[in-house]
């Protein structure tokens, strides 16, 4: 399920406003990783944020270690793996579909920090409209990389934005909500732009490692070790650096991803591809529509720097986009989902 915003058009008069891409990321340190750790070169974040475009490519698994995201002898079946049709093609392939009654527990798979959370939704059904009323909530697990519970009850959420959560941790029940043929825990993990990553379980509770890729038809069930010896990161995610790579920005840096807090202010600043003259940052409403915030910067000689202030954002959930210009009206087709917190 995308978190993107296609075909929408966002055209920004700001003066109307409330004023390395391909790089992959640098392994952590080893310090800190408990004794036992099923999988101990993969138990601390990267060093900083990444797309992880070749490992989408490539199918290589990214760098997380991870339990299945039900409760311990809960058994379930997996219905639809990953790169299956129907829905689970494009940025959509690396996703896996688990059996569940409506009412089934869900859990974190990995410790982290909630940075979304929708389950005011009630509605369901198996055309494609109802994929934008799904419930669901997204984990940041550090370095870009994150994992999304999809299909969960109307008021079921347990945990709120900016809440730790350590692997295990109960976040909410399934339910019908969004796209769906019958009730079952849609499971993936994700980049920053919202792009299922491929990724793989830990193999048991008696540490094997966490290499198991689940294909349709697989049977499993999480035991009830380990989730003790995984790692959380200790800050949220910033923004990869070539996130906006293709709006023409070749690089960025100062920015968070997910969560923007109202009392700070983000010194940001970057490069700009060739010929481009301004950088606009635009904020508008998850649903998208008419941007509500933006700052528009100057490029000089292919760099810019500005401050984004967002004491006069009220707290709640959006989309936000950069785009570098050549002196056009700046616009936007996708989106990264943010929230606006008030600490």
């Amino acid at each position: 399920m995308s978190r993107l915003f296609p075909c929408l058009l966002l055209l920004l008069t700001l003066g109307a406003c409330a004023e390395d891409a391909a790089e992959g990321p640098t392994p952590a340190s080893p310090a800190d990783v408990p004794e036992g750790h099923p999988c101990p070169e993969q138990a601390l974040p990267a060093g900083f944020a990444s797309l992880y475009e070749e490992q989408i490519l490539s199918g290589t698994p990214v760098p997380l270690a991870m339990l299945p995201p039900l409760d311990v002898g809960v058994s379930t079946t997996v219905t639809q793996g990953n790169q299956m049709e129907p829905t689970h093609q494009g940025p959509h392939a690396y996703a896996w579909d688990f059996s569940a009654p409506v009412g089934t527990s869900v859990h974190a798979s990995a410790p982290g920090i909630v940075v979304w959370v929708r389950d005011d939704s009630s509605e369901h059904g198996e055309d494609a409209s109802f994929a934008a009323k799904a419930n669901w909530i997204v984990i940041d697990h550090g370095a870009g990389i994150y994992t999304a519970y999809t299909h969960l009850e109307t008021n079921s959420a347990r945990v709120v934005i900016g809440q730790g959560v350590d692997a295990g941790a109960h976040l909410a029940d399934t339910g019908l909500t969004g796209q769906m043929t019958g009730p079952h825990l849609h499971f993936h993990v994700e980049n920053t732009w919202s792009e299922s990553l491929p990724a793989r379980f830990i193999d048991s509770e008696t540490a094997d490692g966490c290499g198991r890729q689940l294909e349709r038809g697989d049977e499993l069930e999480r035991g009830a070790g380990i989730r003790e010896l995984l790692v959380g990161p200790e800050e949220l995610s910033s923004l990869p650096r070539g996130a906006f790579s293709e709006a023409g920005i070749t690089q960025v840096e100062g920015l968070p991803a997910r969560i923007f807090r109202r009392s700070e202010s983000y010194a940001f600043r970057g490069q700009a591809a060739s010929g481009r003259t301004a950088v606009a940052l635009m904020i508008f409403p998850d649903g998208g529509g008419d941007v509500l915030h933006g700052v528009s910067v100057p490029v000089i000689d292919g760099a810019f720097e500005g401050t984004l202030d967002l004491s006069s954002v009220a707290p709640g959930q959006y989309g936000w986009a950069m785009v570098a210009t050549s002196g056009e009206a700046p616009s936007s087709s996708h989106a990264i989902w943010l929230t606006v917190i008030d600490d």
